[in-house]
C-alpha cells in the first residue's frame, strides 16, 4: 500500500480521485486496481483508505500510451509499404487513422 495522505497534502500535491484517473487513462477503475497491484500505477492513500493518483505518475502512464500508440502507427504504415493486397492495405490504413485519432484525442485531453 501506498503513502496514506491528508486532505490538505491531497490539493497542495495535485491529486486526482481514482474516478479522475479513470477517465484521462481510458481505463475502467478495475484496470487501475490491477495496475496499483501490479506496481504500474501505484497511488496513495486517504486516512479513509481511498486512493488518490498523483498528477504526474497519471502523466507519465499516459504519455507512455501515446508514445506506445506513435510506434503502432509507425509499423503499420511500413506495414502499409509492403501489402500488396488492396484489402489489406485499406484494413491498415483504417487501422492507422484509428490509432491516429485516439493519439490526437490523448493529447487533447493531456493539454
Amino acid at each position: 500500500m501506498g503513502n496514506i495522505v491528508s486532505i490538505a497534502d491531497q490539493a497542495s500535491q495535485n491529486m486526482l480521485t481514482i474516478s479522475d484517473v479513470s477517465k484521462m487513462l481510458g481505463v475502467t477503475t478495475q484496470t487501475l486496481r490491477k495496475w496499483d497491484k501490479s506496481g504500474k500505477l501505484t497511488p496513495t492513500r486517504t486516512l479513509g483508505g481511498h486512493r488518490r493518483y498523483l498528477r504526474t505518475d497519471v502523466d507519465r502512464v499516459l504519455t507512455g500510451m501515446t508514445d506506445g500508440n506513435v510506434k503502432v502507427v509507425e509499423l503499420l504504415g511500413e506495414a502499409l509499404v509492403y501489402a500488396r493486397d488492396e484489402n489489406i492495405r485499406q484494413r491498415i490504413e483504417k487501422i492507422v487513422e484509428t490509432v491516429s485519432a485516439e493519439i490526437e484525442s490523448r493529447k487533447r485531453k493531456r493539454s
